[in-house]
């Protein structure tokens, strides 16, 4: 064995200069402090919407529905077509897309029947607590979610709002505004109780098990 070059790393020194190198920090001590806020910032996030899925999935067991087979159905292409595109493959047809990816039809009509139940569950509990506590999309939230869009593409919120305007896709927006109003009415009014604190790692570690 011919050794022909050697390589060590080396990390720079974690002091303020390194911190004014990665951006707009004045000192480490302000680069931890904003890594701090952010990190809070994810946590708190992950678990309010953690807290809220627990919360409408209680609700979810303890419900009724009588949900129209066409609806069903409807739901079921809905995702066989984000399936598709997940997957790129150019089936126009379940069968074709099993025959393709070698799958079992049966299982995956199976599959698509139970997640299309789950989202239509979802969706119609979401809905009729917006409606028995009078939950609304304001204004100001529809200006801030075309806002952030316009950041998101790089184009101006006037051109935005006219694109949504103009191909009638603001019921859209502004019901995907009232779904997470409802997530923030229900942590609002939830008893949470605290738990020990844990560390970041082990955090990430527990995923959808927190709830």
């Amino acid at each position: 064995v011919e050794i022909a070059e050697v390589n060590a790393m080396e990390l720079p020194a974690l002091d303020d200069e390194f911190a004014k190198d990665l951006g707009e920090y004045s000192s480490l001590a302000d680069l931890r402090a904003r890594i701090r806020e952010n990190l809070t910032s994810y946590v708190g996030e992950v678990v309010r919407q953690e807290c809220a899925s627990a919360l409408l999935q209680k609700i979810i067991e303890t419900s009724t529905f009588d949900i129209p087979e066409s609806l069903i159905v409807r739901e079921m292409d809905v995702i066989f077509n984000r399936l598709k595109s997940r997957f790129g493959v150019p089936a126009n047809t379940v069968q074709e897309f099993c025959d393709m990816m070698g799958f079992d039809i049966g299982e995956m009509n199976e599959n698509l029947r139970e997640e299309a139940l789950k989202d239509l569950k979802l969706f119609l509990v979401r809905l009729e607590i917006s409606k028995m506590e009078d939950i609304k999309v304001t204004e100001q939230q529809f200006e801030e979610a075309v806002e952030l869009m316009s950041r998101r593409y790089g184009r101006p919120a006037d051109e935005m709002k006219k694109y949504i305007d103009e191909n009638n896709m603001r019921d859209n927006y502004e019901l995907d505004i009232l779904m997470k109003n409802v997530h923030t009415y229900l942590v609002e009014q939830a008893k949470v109780a605290d738990e020990a604190p844990v560390s970041l790692e082990i955090f990430l570690k527990k995923g959808p098990a927190r709830a």
